[in-house]
């Protein structure tokens, strides 16, 4: 099934390999964003993990994270998730994922994160990873 503009939820590793360029694919995710081919959304939460994994693990200074985020927030469109789900026991913060997915009413999530790829899908989002979503959706351009 083909989506005109596909919503899309990234989980913390392909926003990290984005926007550190370590993944081709990831970049490529990112950039369909930014060209409004793929609506991206984004939590609080996600945005917090994210920061936080660039500092105690890539070390990034705060402004160096900060100023990835400002990225991210320029392409991705907030949204406030209400419903709470423990859809995976072995990574709680996986489901940050899910539930903002879920608030998007997204058709995608985006990981390479093993917990959220064993599901395939959830609610009706598909979950992929970065390359399966450009091979299946974006071949053709």
């Amino acid at each position: 099934m083909r989506f005109l503009r596909p919503k899309v939820v990234l989980d913390t590793n392909v926003l990290i390999s984005a926007l550190a360029l370590i993944s081709e694919s990831s970049d490529q995710v990112i950039e369909l964003a930014r060209r409004g081919e793929i609506e991206l959304y984004i939590s609080k939460p996600i945005l917090m993990e994210f920061k936080r994994v660039l500092v105690e693990k890539f070390h990034y200074s705060e402004d160096e994270a900060n100023e990835r985020l400002y990225l991210i927030i320029k392409i991705a469109k907030l949204v406030n998730p209400k419903e709470r789900f423990s859809a995976i026991k072995d990574d709680e913060s996986d489901n940050r994922i899910l539930e903002c997915a879920f608030a998007a009413k997204a058709n995608f999530v985006i990981s390479g994160d093993k917990h959220l790829k064993n599901l395939k899908e959830f609610k009706s989002i598909t979950i992929l990873s970065p390359s399966e979503f450009i091979r299946d959706y974006f071949s053709d351009r």
